[in-house]
């Protein structure tokens, strides 16, 4: 916050940071979330490349295989308290169910593309000036983990529900004879 002069999210402020410092940020706008990366040095993963992650070299339409993960929808209070307004809310359910970021989700092997936010990707819509979602959060049903679900929310809406995660692009070493003179 202090090196790219942007907001702390409204998540921080209504927090204890120690408490936080390790569960997905929300509440940023894509805008928020590259400048983040940017300053780290690495970027948001492209709709594309998320998608490629999630499904693997099999092509899977669920994290970790092809059926629907076998998983108790979640309770109802956990729908309530994504839908309410009220932020009060929103963060005590956040504390209680969102994973700390280096923590692994059952559903997650063998790329690890989910956590418990939906993620905002590097890939907008300039059509309806909006940036592509994709995942899960913790209070999603069941079918929505199918990783052919893509969402959308407005570019500069800080969403309470999604996060981010940054992307290095991995270039090949090239090779000396490319770059050989004389042939």
């Amino acid at each position: 916050v202090s090196a790219t002069g942007y907001r702390r999210p409204n998540f921080w402020m209504a927090n204890d940071p120690a408490k936080i410092l390790d569960l997905p940020i929300i509440g940023v706008t894509l805008e928020e979330a590259e400048a983040y990366a940017r300053w780290r040095g690495k970027r948001l993963p492209t709709l594309l490349e998320w998608q490629a992650a999630a499904r693997g070299k099999t092509g899977q339409l669920y994290p970790g295989g092809v059926t629907t993960p076998a998983m108790e929808e979640p309770p109802a209070e956990l729908l309530r308290s994504a839908e309410t307004t009220s932020g009060e809310r929103q963060r005590a359910a956040y504390m209680k169910h969102a994973l700390p970021v280096r923590k692994l989700d059952a559903s997650g092997p063998p790329f690890q593309t989910h956590s418990s936010v939906r993620e905002l990707c590097g890939t907008v819509s300039l059509t309806n000036a909006s940036v592509f979602v994709v995942g899960r959060a913790w209070f999603d049903p069941v079918k929505s983990h199918h990783l052919g679900i893509i969402s959308q929310q407005p570019l500069s809406f800080p969403s309470p529900h999604s996060g981010f995660r940054c992307a290095v692009s991995a270039w090949p070493k090239a090779s000396s004879a490319i770059f050989s003179s004389g042939g």
